[in-house]
């Protein structure tokens, strides 16, 4: 085991418990604890007048032909969502954090399947008991371009952009966030280091799959939510009050 391998361990050893600790809650408190977070479910927001649209996002200088996903979108695992992320603001150095400075990154997302591990699979600590197995759920990720609108283009140097992939969380059937293991890495899940996506732009390519995937988990006792698929938000464009009215993108 390399002494990589073996600091992530003791960091998910040191950091679980919280998140093991929300099994013991029941449903409906959890159900409670997470209203805002699910209001993104499903059905969330199907007779909301306030509900976010596609057509509420600015996708000025996306690659030509890139057809976004549509919001509240319900697909099936092997499915492709095309979808658009927020590069990080620079920072001017006087707190000033420009959008104009934050090109958008476009991507093909694809769900792929969910795969059971051992409960030992990995270390967690005493909480360990509690798990009667880990699910990992893998997605295929496409880089497809930047924005290269006039308010974006040449506003940084590619090489000191940043990657911002798609975030993906595990869900149940309903839309509710999934037991979490925090400190997870995709290596977990049995992804090749040489897969993953790099850290900065420059080093992305164009029609390369590179691969991600979602720990989660099963309780022994049922407590908690367990995954069935997953989900995506945009975070584009949108103000705090948007943002928890946009519906995600679900793969089930």
């Amino acid at each position: 085991m390399t002494d990589f391998r073996m600091l992530r361990r003791a960091l998910i050893a040191g950091i679980t418990v919280p998140a093991l600790a929300l099994t013991a809650c029941s449903m409906e408190e959890i159900s409670d604890a997470v209203s805002t977070d699910t209001a993104n479910g499903a059905d969330a927001g199907s007779g909301d007048d306030d509900s976010v649209s596609i057509e509420d996002i600015d996708l000025t200088g996306a690659p030509e032909d890139f057809d976004p996903t549509q919001l509240g979108r319900e697909l099936s695992l092997g499915q492709s969502a095309y979808v658009v992320t927020p590069r990080p603001a620079e920072d001017s150095g006087d707190g000033d954090n420009s959008a104009a400075a934050s090109p958008k990154q476009y991507w093909k997302v694809t769900a792929q399947e969910l795969t059971d591990l051992d409960s030992d699979h990995i270390e967690v600590g005493a909480d360990a008991g509690e798990v009667e197995k880990f699910v990992c759920i893998t997605y295929e990720l496409e880089f497809l371009g930047l924005d290269d609108s006039s308010e974006s283009a040449g506003t940084a140097d590619e090489e000191d952009q940043d990657v911002q992939p798609p975030e993906l969380r595990a869900v149940d059937e309903d839309g509710n966030p999934a037991n979490v293991v925090e400190g997870a890495v995709p290596e977990d899940c049995d992804i090749d280091q040489s897969d993953l996506l790099p850290e900065a732009i420059d080093d992305l390519e164009e029609d390369v799959v590179y691969q991600g995937a979602v720990l989660s988990y099963q309780t022994n006792d049922g407590a908690g939510v367990t995954p069935t698929g997953l989900e995506f938000q945009f975070d584009v464009d949108l103000d705090e009050d948007e943002a928890e009215n946009a519906d995600g993108i679900y793969w089930y």
